[in-house]
């Protein structure tokens, strides 16, 4: 009878001890998850490429002007693995992206005086245009280091200088998903802006009927914002 009381005594300890890590695993903090950061992709053309020449002619770009670009598949790259980028905060879709680069926003006016007599004015007013800056992608991701981006572009017609629209196309061999090689960090709770710019007018080259789509798309500068 004395040896079972011994016994029940170690098992008694035993379980006791277990107890104790038990209760102290329960009440040992767990490490909190990482909170995501914001990324902001940009795509503005370029301020510097206006005009197209089509055989002998010279065409400026002009509020009338079109090319529509569809942008998807965004995705934010570390190696292999990656963030799907998606149009807003708001989205949970990995929707198509669709804008007009040859957009233009008019940035300033400026009134020349050419002449002043006693009975008029004559004023001679020019207007400076930029091409619109598109927001194509804000979305939470997670933080951390990333080396590229990955993004389809396509485009179908273009229209300028009078013109009806003409068919734009990849050459054959062209993958429409293009990967941006570009190292950036993400932190949490700040905003990363990735600004790419493309040149509309160098990126099209006539071709029979139609014009081959040669993407010359940068990325200009990587932005932080807290």
């Amino acid at each position: 009878m004395k040896r079972m009381n011994k016994v029940q005594v170690v098992w008694g300890g035993v379980l006791a001890i277990f107890a104790v890590i038990y209760l102290w695993s329960c009440t040992t903090p767990v490490e909190s998850s990482a909170e995501p950061g914001i990324v902001r992709i940009t795509l503005q053309s370029d301020q510097s490429d206006t005009t197209a020449i089509v055989v002998d002619d010279t065409f400026s770009v002009s509020p009338q002007a079109r090319f529509p670009l569809t942008l998807f598949q965004g995705r934010a790259y570390n190696d292999s693995n990656y963030a799907l980028l998606f149009p807003s905060l708001d989205s949970y879709l990995t929707e198509d992206v669709q804008v007009n680069i040859l957009a233009l926003d008019t940035t300033s006016v400026r009134y020349d005086t050419t002449q002043i007599t006693a009975d008029s004015i004559s004023v001679d007013t020019s207007y400076t245009f930029g091409y619109h800056k598109f927001t194509i992608y804000e979305s939470f991701v997670p933080p951390g280091e990333y080396d590229s981006l990955e993004v389809g572009l396509t485009g179908n017609a273009i229209r300028f200088g009078g013109f009806e629209f003409i068919r734009v196309e990849l050459p054959p061999e062209v993958n429409s998903l293009m990967t941006l090689h570009q190292e950036f960090e993400v932190f949490e709770h700040d905003t990363t802006e990735i600004n790419m710019i493309i040149s509309p007018f160098k990126s099209i080259s006539r071709y029979r009927d139609t014009f081959r789509f040669v993407r010359q798309v940068r990325i200009e500068s990587v932005k932080h914002y807290n």
